[in-house]
């Protein structure tokens, strides 16, 4: 499946084009990782935002967990869109891609 057709599961994007997708898929990277790995940090300049694929992460706010999202799900939007450093820290709860 492509990245394009990956993006169709989020609701936010449902009015894209399979084009535009497209497009939106091509200036990101997709990354993969086990359970446990530290996708950003609280405190953190917000610099993009995740498209969780596949999987779950686990957000933390001074060492206690505060949220958790299952994909499809954006995560770290607030801060990527609002330029603010991040507000918590998100990890990875299960193998996931994004």
């Amino acid at each position: 499946m492509s990245i394009a057709e990956r993006l169709r599961a989020f609701v936010v994007l449902d009015s894209f084009t399979l084009q535009q997708l497209s497009s939106l898929g091509a200036i990101g990277s997709e990354r993969r990782a086990p359970p446990g790995q530290v996708i950003f940090q609280e405190g953190e300049e917000a610099r993009e935002l995740i498209f969780l694929i596949e999987g779950k992460i686990a957000l933390q706010s001074r060492g206690s967990q505060i949220a958790d999202a299952s994909a499809p799900a954006l995560v770290g939007e607030m801060g990527a869109l609002r330029k603010r450093p991040r507000i918590a820290t998100a990890v990875t709860a299960a193998p996931s891609l994004w």
